[in-house]
């Protein structure tokens, strides 16, 4: 149900990387079950994922943490 996408540059300099994975994707998940429990209209739920999907991928490297900026837009023209 949780699918993540590994950057193998990363995988490889990264000794705990798939750990990280690991936990972004228990809190994805814990997140959800917290608006299940929380009692969260499914319309309400609906309005915020399209709000996320809605978001430009110019935007979302804008969100983006540096080194994670850097990984997407420089190390790709730099190989």
């Amino acid at each position: 149900m949780y699918v993540v996408k590994v950057h193998p540059h990363r995988a490889i300099l990264e000794p705990d990387y798939f750990v990280k994975l690991i936990e972004t994707a228990e809190q994805s998940r814990d997140e959800e079950i917290r608006k299940i429990e929380a009692g969260i209209a499914e319309e309400e739920f609906e309005v915020y994922r399209k709000k996320v999907e809605t978001e430009s991928d110019w935007e979302k490297l804008q969100n983006l943490p540096d080194a994670e900026y850097l990984m997407k837009t420089v190390l790709p023209v730099l190989y």
